[in-house]
């Protein structure tokens, strides 16, 4: 999962708001139990709304 973050985070355009949602991504993942599946989701409803 780590390896797979850390290409997104390549491929990004590395503002500083999609630098904010990698950390804070990374962190929710390591720190809970919650499904992966589920930070992508919120992640293609962010990228989707133009916020990323």
């Amino acid at each position: 999962m780590s390896a797979s973050g850390f290409i997104l985070t390549i491929t990004t355009g590395g503002t500083w708001v999609a630098v904010v949602l990698i950390v804070g991504a990374a962190a929710l993942a390591l720190a809970t139990r919650l499904n992966p599946l589920w930070i992508l989701i919120v992640g293609g409803i962010l990228g989707f709304a133009g916020v990323v």
